[in-house]
């Protein structure tokens, strides 16, 4: 399970290892699901990227891999794999999701693995003070006409996840 401030990014890399351990060279199908189906959840996307720099939900491995030499696994090699989840940041309440992703022998499709994992994204939840003593413009800036000031505005976080990136819009 990993934690994330989406605030701070809103594509997460999961980097996984996936090892042949039949006896002989081999491809597999790899697939990325959550409970509401292949690769999507909401407006969430997770993807692996192929060797055309195309996102899917699915890779033959080591085949449509970035970098890979060789068309099969050999016996006991491993191969890197990167999962990219790319998170909706415009939803109000805090999120999970459990994800699983699939390794199946393309030699012998009884041979199935899963790796599973949840993801929680805990939201900030910011909001502007209501106190008109809040807002104020500092008495030392001395403004002329056609001049531009800062207003200092206090903004607070009343959620569970730390932030210093946000934005206020008026």
């Amino acid at each position: 399970s990993r934690k994330v401030n989406p605030a701070d990014e809103s594509e997460i890399e999961f980097k996984f290892t996936l090892t042949n351990t039949g006896n002989q060279d081999d491809t597999y199908t790899v697939e990325v699901e959550t409970a509401l189906g292949s690769g999507t959840y909401k407006d969430w996307r997770m993807e692996f990227e192929n060797d055309n720099d195309e996102r899917t939900d699915t890779i033959v491995a080591p085949t449509d891999l970035p970098g890979a030499t060789d068309p099969e696994l050999a016996k006991n090699e491993r191969i890197d794999i990167t999962l990219f989840v790319t998170v909706a940041l415009d939803e109000d309440e805090d999120l999970y999701e459990d994800i699983s992703i699939s390794a199946s022998s393309d030699n012998d499709n009884t041979q199935l693995e899963f790796l599973y994992f949840n993801l929680t994204v805990i939201l900030p939840n910011i909001r502007l003070s209501d106190d008109p003593k809040d807002f104020y413009i500092d008495p030392d800036s001395g403004i002329e006409e056609d001049d531009s000031v800062d207003i200092n505005v206090r903004v607070y976080n009343d959620g569970s996840a730390e932030t210093d990136k946000f934005y206020v819009v008026f």
